[in-house]
């Protein structure tokens, strides 16, 4: 699968893009703010997008707003240092696939991305 990548720090960029590489996937777009985000899923329309809540520009929130716009199908996963329930609950209100938080837990974000490739746990 084709990812779309988005953070504003680089630790989580790093670590997700070689996450998915070791996975099989392919990283073709990275974003350091949801205004970048939105311009490259335009442009790449990647199968799936990995995005931090908390961002300059354009928070991660209302990027999936437009990102949704653009398709409604596309699996969006929302990350966010905020452990809250409400922070969850609002990204899968406005359409996120899954919601995980930081630090990440290797085994969740694995099967996280399993089921959004379709293949299972």
């Amino acid at each position: 699968m084709r990812f779309l990548i988005v953070d504003d720090s680089d630790d989580p960029l790093k670590y997700l893009g070689e996450f998915l590489i070791e996975m099989g996937h392919d990283v073709v777009g990275v974003a350091r703010n949801g205004q970048e985000a939105v311009e490259l899923f335009r442009e790449e329309r990647t199968d799936a997008v990995v995005m931090d809540v908390i961002m300059p520009r354009l928070n991660g929130l209302d990027a999936l707003d437009r990102i949704r716009e653009t398709d409604p199908t596309v699996p969006v996963v929302m990350t966010s240092c905020l452990r809250s329930c409400e922070t969850a609950l609002e990204a899968e209100t406005r359409g996120a696939s899954y919601c995980l938080f930081k630090p990440f837990d290797p085994i969740r974000l694995r099967k996280v991305i399993r089921k959004i490739a379709g293949r299972g746990n």
